[in-house]
């Protein structure tokens, strides 16, 4: 799977190990967040900018503690889902009315760039754009900057979308919860997936917990949406 802005790290055999390199490790500068899922030893880090998680994934050198791409729990796909800046996605869709004049694709490219580093263009029609910068810090520039304001004979209205198509974050779903059952079997019992006790400090909502609840909740959803992609 391609690389995304949250890493998961496991292996830890303590919460204070993890307590430990959490501290040494986190960079509010780089990171947005982090959480943690306490009596399994999980901790998650979601990046700002992609280019970031991977160079933080490819320099990983501890042997016994492995880092993998995931969604955040933010991704995890809902019904009715809605994505906004909470979700911490850095595509913006670009919506420029009532103007008398065709947008070509390189002006906008060449035009948003200003407010920082495109990865991709990723939808494009005569008077929408769909555009992934590689920071969710820019792409926030870009809208607070860009949306509600005039440009030519019309405006530009901005709206959040997500960065990872749904069918991929459903596959990223299995593959954190196939990583997470390999990490915790034990050949001399079936695995139990233990209780998950939240923070007092409320620190985060825990992907896992979520995991397991959307997957209850909506399997027969999920499976009927992969069908329609398929």
């Amino acid at each position: 799977m391609p690389p995304t802005r949250t890493v998961m790290i496991l292996g830890f055999e303590s919460p204070e190990e993890l307590m430990e390199y959490r501290t040494a490790a986190f960079d509010p500068e780089l990171m947005a967040e982090f959480y943690t899922v306490p009596k399994n030893n999980l901790l998650f880090f979601i990046f700002y900018d992609l280019r970031d998680s991977v160079k933080f994934t490819e320099n990983f050198r501890n042997p016994r503690i492995k880092a993998f791409y995931t969604i955040s729990k933010y991704e995890i796909p809902r019904k009715g889902e809605e994505c906004t800046e909470k979700s911490l996605q850095s595509t913006i869709c670009f919506i420029f009315n009532n103007l008398d004049v065709s947008i070509e694709d390189d002006f906008v490219i060449s035009f948003l760039s200003q407010y920082g580093n495109i990865r991709n263009l990723k939808d494009s029609e005569v008077a929408q754009k769909t555009i992934e910068f590689y920071s969710i810090k820019d792409a926030r520039k870009a809208f607070s900057s860009l949306n509600g304001t005039s440009f030519g004979t019309g405006e530009i209205k901005c709206s959040w979308s997500w960065d990872i198509a749904l069918k991929e974050r459903i596959e990223y779903i299995r593959l954190t919860d196939a990583f997470i059952k390999k990490g915790f079997t034990c050949e001399t019992s079936p695995v139990k997936r233990p209780k998950i006790d939240i923070p007092a400090d409320g620190d985060k909502n825990i992907l896992l917990k979520l995991f397991d609840q959307f997957i209850a909740r909506n399997i027969n959803e999920i499976e009927k949406k992969v069908k329609e992609i398929l």
